[in-house]
């Protein structure tokens, strides 16, 4: 019951997902890397809108990716790995500066496994989140990146 308490309120949430409620899509990564059912409702309802931000199709790769660890498919961990891989760089070369799609990439990287080959931007992407926090004005995106790179 409370896990149907917890999809509908994520659900609620992130129907309408902008620059106001932001914090909460932050949240729902953080909570899907141990609950499949936060995963899979956020990733539905972004596959769901109409049309995505650049943030929000770079989250949708994420939440790809974080399917991954409630997989058992081989098969399927790996069409997920890759749908949400190219979504996330999509989102990168669309907008290569923004400091929260590279940390993304970033927190991906540092927490699959070696065997993907995905992990040849860990250094350059440490550098850039680093460098552009200084410079970042918004400190609930800097709470965001500190705290969580903290879990790694």
């Amino acid at each position: 019951m409370r896990g149907i308490v917890i999809i509908f309120f994520l659900t609620f949430n992130l129907m309408q997902i902008n620059a106001q409620d932001i914090n909460s899509l932050r949240q729902t990564y953080l909570d899907s890397f141990k609950k499949e059912q936060v995963c899979d409702s956020v990733k539905t309802i972004l596959e769901n809108k109409n049309e995505l931000s650049n943030i929000e199709n770079a989250y949708l790769g994420v939440f790809h990716m974080m399917k991954c660890r409630f997989t058992l498919n081989p098969i399927s961990k790996i069409s997920l790995f890759y749908i949400g891989r190219d979504l996330l760089e999509a989102s990168i070369k669309n907008d290569p500066k923004n400091l929260e799609i590279r940390f993304l990439r970033y927190s991906i990287q540092k927490n699959i496994p070696k065997i993907l080959s995905y992990s040849k931007n860990i250094n350059e992407d440490e550098k850039f989140i680093y460098d552009r926090m200084s410079l970042n004005k918004d400190k609930e995106l800097n709470n965001y990146i500190t705290s969580t790179i903290k879990t790694f």
